[in-house]
């Protein structure tokens, strides 16, 4: 089950008559799904919602945990509030005795170092838990995607490939096998592999629109991190002005922006330079932003006199 039908599942739920304890997972699936679909506002509204149920029910430290969880997820780039509220929840994860919830909120423990910069944290971390981390659980989906970005913000094309790789052997283990959330990780591989991205990205926003989502805003993130790999840091900055306008489909590519891509650009453009940036790129849609770099849902990618090609080439 995707989102989109989650969404309509756990409303409906949510609806009914319920114990405590079964309105408090409800609520832990409704903060799951509007992750999942960018809706932060459901998602904290939901944590919210069942951190005050749990309060309530002292033998669930797992429900307990992952509303913990979530709501953290609120200050996870935040380097001065991220580590206080996830390590009470990893507190509540060792308390259920369930490794995967200690792995799940280490990992995320680890992505806050990434976005605080401490790299060398995070790979001792992600080392420690690719071994840690389940078969088949979304620790290991979190754990391979925490390696991933660590690779990005490295610019470290083997790695990024070799967390990917093992991303979609995950993805064919439990028979997902593709989403437009690994096509669109592995147009972010291509870019740094030097390759050109546009048909990885083109299939992503197929896949998105037959799971249900609208991803053009995700996919322009590819098209600054080109121009970032390229040099073309206020270019870049007017495609994040373009993607943060249309808003992320995914949770996760805010954490990507934050963790990857603005501390980049923040090191490169000052203050003025890179907001005024962004307010250009506030000016246009990411559909259009796709279509200029002959990015299309119909797997027509342009000519080299209508479209640039989408490779990560230094500026002149």
């Amino acid at each position: 089950m995707g989102c989109v039908e989650g969404d309509a599942w756990t409303h409906e739920l949510a609806g009914g008559e319920l114990s405590p304890r079964d309105a408090l997972w409800v609520n832990i699936l409704r903060a799951d799904v509007g992750l999942g679909r960018g809706d932060h506002r459901q998602m904290f509204a939901a944590a919210a919602m069942a951190a005050q149920l749990a309060a309530h029910i002292p033998d669930d430290p797992e429900g307990a945990c992952l509303a913990a969880y979530y709501a953290a997820l609120g200050h996870l780039t935040d380097a001065s509030q991220s580590r206080g509220p996830l390590e009470a929840a990893l507190g509540l994860a060792r308390q259920s005795g369930d490794p995967r919830l200690v792995t799940l909120i280490e990992v995320f423990l680890a992505v806050a170092d990434l976005a605080a910069g401490h790299h060398d944290r995070v790979h001792v971390a992600v080392t420690r838990l690719e071994r840690l981390a389940s078969e088949d659980g979304y620790d290991r989906f979190v754990a391979n995607w925490s390696g991933w970005m660590l690779a990005l913000a490295e610019r470290d094309a083997v790695a990024a490939r070799r967390w990917m790789t093992r991303q979609h052997d995950f993805l064919d283990g439990t028979g997902i096998v593709e989403n437009w959330l690994s096509s669109l990780s592995t147009a972010m591989c291509e870019v740094i592999e030097g390759k050109a991205a546009q048909a990885p990205l083109a299939h992503a926003l197929v896949l998105a629109d037959r799971e249900g989502y609208k991803a053009d805003a995700d996919c322009v993130l590819v098209l600054a991190f080109a121009e970032i790999v390229a040099g073309r840091f206020e270019t870049a900055a007017e495609l994040i002005g373009t993607a943060m306008h249309g808003r992320f489909n995914a949770t996760a590519h805010y954490v990507l922006y934050r963790a990857v891509l603005e501390r980049v650009l923040r090191t490169q453009l000052d203050e003025e330079t890179m907001s005024e940036a962004m307010d250009r790129g506030r000016g246009r849609t990411p559909a259009d932003a796709l279509a200029e770099h002959g990015v299309t849902r119909t797997g027509d990618f342009g000519s080299a006199a209508s479209a640039p090609e989408l490779r990560a080439e230094p500026a002149e």
